[in-house]
């Protein structure tokens, strides 16, 4: 394989990336990310790189998808130059023939912005080509419509990219509501989960992506607004919609929450909460508190418009801390969340709130180091700036 025209091909899909690659040294290039080296990339697809170049896991990252770059550009590019002349009536270009079956055509062309893709389907006398789908830069996505085109894969068996997020989230809410699951079920749900992140890289983040920017969630209950305008019933689609009216004179009835699953998709920056008892922390019942940072185990939240108040400035100023329980140390009764006490072993309720649709409120995020400091729903400790305090 022409190194040059490789490392060419390499440049502008990094490009495309976010990466930023060098000019080419002792026959590697080297490739940066967010401004410092990354790794070194060798002429047959391999990579070279420091171990303190990707020291955390967000580096770690984007030198495998740097990886996988270089090996999907040498897998496209080794093929290219073996490749023959597309020709077929009134195709006009640089058009190689990268594979033909069963009447279906996958093709590279070589432009100056990058090598394009594109399937077609043989005219019946196999002299034109029909019905082209063009891919740009997106070689997987046509080789996978070149499987299917070319009957080599069911059309039925490829979820696409949405598909897959939704049954990944499917499978959390599943692990997170509780079912009496066997070992073996649990398993094989991770394994989905493991097998999805996998093929679609991306899931993940976009997922994330979508729980701090929602768009119209809703609560299958209906959410009753009462003003003095009157009242108006609004049925909000995914849980709740993270907006609130300014009108003092609003009242607004907390969610229905039925389960954990439920309850992790309403708390997120924003939502507003209320402890009614609470054994451990009983200056918290009747506090309003706003969520300002939500993790996979625990939930932040400060006191509403009380920026000084020692529950706001705990925790490095992310407020206070609660943790999420397992599903059976929950009750939903309504509107009301009950906490059961997991120390105490009988039964007994550590706390129980109620949850509002709030304003979207999005605070710094900390470093997770910090958590060793943290006040928790059953620690009576407080650490706050140098300053330890006992409820």
């Amino acid at each position: 394989m022409n190194r040059e025209q490789f490392f060419q091909e390499l440049r502008t899909a990094l490009h495309r990336e976010g990466f930023t690659p060098q000019p080419e040294q002792d026959e590697l290039l080297p490739v940066e990310w967010d401004g410092l080296p990354l790794c070194r990339i060798t002429a047959d697809g391999g990579v070279r790189y420091w171990q303190e170049d990707v020291a955390t896991p967000e580096r770690e990252r984007a030198c495998e998808r740097a990886t996988d770059l270089a090996c999907t550009v040498r897998e496209y590019m080794t093929l290219l130059e073996q490749a023959p002349p597309l020709q077929a009536q009134s195709l006009t270009g640089d058009y190689r023939l990268l594979a033909d079956f069963n009447g279906a055509v996958l093709a590279a062309h070589p432009t100056r912005l990058g090598v394009q893709f594109v399937t077609w389907d043989w005219s019946f006398d196999r002299t034109g080509l029909n019905q082209g789908n063009y891919f740009q830069e997106n070689y997987v996505g046509a080789k996978q419509d070149f499987a299917i085109r070319a009957g080599l894969i069911s059309k039925q068996q490829i979820f696409n990219q949405e598909q897959l997020i939704e049954i990944y989230r499917c499978c959390s809410d599943t692990l997170d509501a509780g079912f009496d699951l066997t070992a073996k079920q649990e398993k094989c749900i991770r394994g989905v989960q493991e097998q999805i992140a996998i093929a679609a890289p991306d899931a993940l983040e976009r997922i994330r992506e979508q729980e701090q920017h929602p768009m119209e969630p809703y609560n299958q209950e209906p959410i009753m607004y009462y003003s003095s305008a009157g009242v108006s019933e609004i049925r909000l689609r995914r849980f709740f919609i993270v907006s609130r009216l300014d009108q003092k004179n609003e009242q607004i009835v907390p969610l229905r929450i039925k389960n954990l699953a439920e309850l992790k998709r309403c708390i997120r920056p924003g939502t507003e909460l209320v402890a009614t008892s609470h054994s451990k922390h009983p200056t918290l019942v009747g506090l309003v508190r706003v969520v300002t940072e939500v993790q996979t185990n625990a939930y932040y939240s400060v006191v509403k418009d009380q920026p000084t108040h020692q529950y706001s400035t705990c925790n490095y100023g992310k407020g206070f801390r609660s943790d999420f329980e397992k599903a059976s140390n929950y009750l939903f009764e309504g509107t009301t969340i009950k906490v059961l006490d997991r120390r105490s072993g009988d039964g007994s309720v550590l706390y129980e709130m109620e949850l509002y649709p709030g304003e979207c409120l999005v605070l710094g995020q900390k470093n997770d180091m910090e958590e060793n400091a943290d006040i928790r729903e059953d620690n009576s400790e407080i650490k706050q700036e140098g300053m330890n305090m006992t409820l």
